[in-house]
């Protein structure tokens, strides 16, 4: 219950567009004061079932956003929900230069993780596409591995930063 002096809660804004990448979606937090941080990314549909109940959309808002992550120009802050262990990782996933990769074991050697396969299960929770780039982290052997939202857009992403 909202009282008299108590500020108003912030809501969950969120839209789709279509990238380079295929369609894409960003949720963000708005307040009446101003555009809040940026709490998902993705390709492809937003997986969170109660989307589109909760959260007004904003398609244009979003196409815009989403232009200035792909281009670099974006300065959002984010909101990354997680355990400590997976922003830990997800941390160390954003120290990764554009165009550069790491391999599971070398993340979970910098955060002194004795399991890369503990860092890669932090990594696939990762609820926040470019901006904490787990697409930069590849196997130990040079494969891609896995990627969340497909390893066709994997490959898209690090051939694109590679340029």
């Amino acid at each position: 219950m909202r009282t008299k002096h108590s500020p108003p809660s912030p809501r969950f804004e969120w839209g789709q567009a279509l990238t380079r990448f295929g369609n894409a979606f960003v949720i963000w937090r708005q307040t009446p004061e101003s555009e809040g941080p940026i709490c998902a990314l993705g390709f492809g549909e937003p997986e969170q079932k109660d989307l589109k109940a909760n959260h007004r959309r904003n398609d244009t808002r979003a196409s815009q956003k989403l232009r200035a992550v792909i281009e670099g120009l974006d300065t959002s802050t984010l909101l990354l929900t997680g355990t400590g262990f997976q922003k830990k990782v997800w941390a160390a996933l954003m120290k990764i230069p554009r165009g550069q990769t790491r391999s599971y074991g070398e993340i979970a050697d910098q955060i002194c993780c004795n399991s890369a396969r503990a860092v890669g299960q932090a990594i696939g929770a990762n609820p926040v596409a470019l901006l904490v780039p787990c697409h930069r982290v590849i196997q130990k052997n040079g494969s891609l591995g896995g990627y969340r939202w497909g390893i066709e857009t994997k490959r898209a992403l690090l051939d694109w930063e590679a340029q």
